[in-house]
């Protein structure tokens, strides 16, 4: 499995303006137990730093580490939001 790429066309509750895009991917230590969910709309960067920050907690209580997880901006710029753990 790849990561999905990058969407920024999509809008929040269909107000016609682009929004953030939240984007994670866990894995459980190995290559092969990788996992990603679809990218996710988001009102604003911060909004995103909150979902990461609960991912984090979620994922480590099933024994999960993230592999990425990143937010794009509605300019398509990049900002990590965890940096992955490298498999084992």
């Amino acid at each position: 499995m790849s990561r999905p790429s990058s969407v920024t066309s999509e809008t929040p509750a269909g107000n016609g303006q682009p929004s953030w895009m939240y984007h994670v991917g866990i894995h459980r230590g190995t290559l092969t137990s990788r996992d990603a969910d679809e990218p996710k709309p988001a009102k604003s960067l911060q909004e995103c730093r909150d979902w990461a920050e609960r991912n984090r907690q979620s994922y480590a209580s099933l024994g999960c580490q993230i592999w990425f997880c990143y937010a794009m901006s509605p300019e398509g710029v990049r900002t990590t939001l965890i940096a992955g753990a490298p498999y084992s």
